[in-house]
């Protein structure tokens, strides 16, 4: 089933879930599957990840595995589940091959079983709610399937890995679950949801359709020892520990920086239907409200909702009179409050995971939100603007 959640509050948990001792999260939902959208990363989420890899664990990062998605689509266009920081999983069936709803590509990281009752075969044994109120009439459910339960899956495995080595840090994680995957049907193909057929075979010890592999938990909890076994051989190394390989906070910031002068570079007057993704123009089209409602717009929106150009009314996003906004560094709170003051907009609250973020309340008003976030995009104090967006996700 589908919900609709703004991205400040998807961003919100996951920070919560990092700040308050989780080793492990999984995510099993993502944007709309099956209309290969493009759906890039929000603001705030990307430093909620940031913050989770960066301070998680004692600063050795929470390792974050996200389900791929159930479309058989590229999952390269989910900027959610193909982010670099998280470990995406694809879903494998029960003669160990690519499930015919699994999404695919070269973000794939491993894949891991998720059955695949679509096609007749075997589903995963999980526990039910209890009674007549679950799938069943019994306590366990034998029909469980998507990538949703690939990636708890997943998730289990590298808890398994930690209890083994908990010294390792995120991106060693990763690392370790793609390597001790095993290459599995390397020689068949597999057709998308466009028709068009892909090769399954391994280029760089790669597949479209499984990443690096179908987890091996045996492989990869005896590499975690072994690596144990050789860290307590080793003398520490001077100068600390090596920094993980996804991006810093601080890198992010200089990121979005360079993205955002190039942004400002040409200023256009009045409200325009686009805003800013990494210091690019995404352009952004109304939805008549005939097609809004039949994407089951909430109602409380008022009619006012967009989607991507060429996008599809189901994957509308919608304002919630809210934007987020990262001022640059050594910017006062005072002087930010005046400056969103004089545009009729106001803080709701810092966001502690964004480095000089904010929650900004615009004016009320159709389109205010869009118009506030362009226009702060312009100014030289501002690194990044963008709306808090209602948006559609589903449980994959």
């Amino acid at each position: 089933p589908d919900e609709w959640g703004d991205e400040v509050g998807y961003a919100d948990s996951l920070a919560w879930a990092a700040d308050h001792g989780a080793d492990v999260i999984s995510c099993s939902w993502g944007p709309p599957d099956g209309y290969w959208s493009d759906d890039p990363l929000p603001l705030a989420m990307s430093a909620a990840l940031d913050r989770a890899t960066g301070t998680g664990r004692g600063g050795r990062g929470t390792v974050i595995l996200w389900a791929a998605g159930n479309g058989n689509e590229p999952v390269d266009l989910d900027g959610f589940a193909s982010d670099e920081r998280v470990i995406a999983v694809g879903a494998t069936d029960d003669r160990d091959r690519k499930s015919s709803y699994s999404d695919f590509g070269s973000a794939l990281s491993v894949c891991a079983p998720g059955g695949d009752t679509l096609s007749d075969r075997a589903g995963i044994v999980t526990t039910d709610l209890s009674g007549s109120v679950g799938y069943t009439h019994n306590n366990y459910t034998p029909d469980f399937g998507g990538t949703s339960a690939a990636a708890p899956i997943a998730a289990g495995v590298a808890a398994l890995v930690l209890s083994a080595n908990p010294d390792l840090k995120w991106s060693q994680v990763k690392d370790l679950l793609e390597q001790t995957a095993d290459r599995i049907d390397a020689t068949s193909s597999f057709t998308d949801a466009r028709g068009r057929s892909h090769p399954a075979r391994y280029e760089g010890g790669r597949s479209l359709c499984y990443g690096h592999g179908r987890l091996n938990a045996g492989a990869a909890v005896r590499r975690a020892d072994e690596l144990r076994e050789e860290s307590r051989r080793q003398r520490p190394a001077r100068g600390g520990s090596r920094r993980p390989s996804g991006r810093s906070a601080r890198g992010e910031g200089r990121d979005r920086s360079q993205a955002g002068r190039a942004a400002r570079e040409s200023k256009r007057p009045g409200l325009e239907a686009f805003f800013y993704r990494g210091g690019k123009k995404v352009p952004l089209r109304r939805v008549p409200s005939r097609s809004a409602r039949s994407a089951r717009v909430p109602v409380a929106a008022g009619g006012e909702a967009y989607v991507p150009v060429g996008g599809d009314p189901a994957c509308a996003l919608v304002p919630t009179g809210q934007i987020v906004v990262q001022f640059a560094r050594g910017i006062d709170r005072r002087r930010i409050e005046r400056e969103l003051a004089s545009r009729g907009a106001g803080i709701v609250r810092a966001l502690d995971y964004l480095p000089n973020g904010f929650l900004v309340r615009a004016r009320p008003g159709e389109g205010e939100a869009l118009r506030l976030a362009n226009e702060l995009h312009e100014l030289p104090t501002v690194i990044a603007a963008e709306p808090n967006w209602l948006r559609r996700t589903s449980r994959r």
